[in-house]
């Protein structure tokens, strides 16, 4: 998926950049993360694999449905 420039969207493609970005919050298991601009949700999986409860808010409705698409079972993910 291309990004939307008119939303400002940037993706993080970098995994060594995203578990950085990951650790450097110290997220502890169960704590429960925002994050605004999910995007195509790389930052989301690695936040869900590190035990956290993501509620992401996405303003595109087609990475909407994708972040549905691709997380939208497991509890932890809103």
């Amino acid at each position: 998926m291309d990004p939307r420039h008119r939303f400002g969207q940037n993706f993080m493609i970098d995994q060594n950049l995203v578990r950085l970005v990951a650790q450097a919050g110290q997220i502890a298991p169960g704590e429960l993360v925002i994050e605004v601009g999910p995007g195509t949700g790389t930052l989301t999986d690695e936040l869900l694999e590190r035990g956290a409860r993501v509620l992401a808010v996405e303003i595109d409705r087609d990475l909407a449905a994708l972040l549905r698409r691709r997380f939208g079972e497991r509890k932890e993910f809103a």
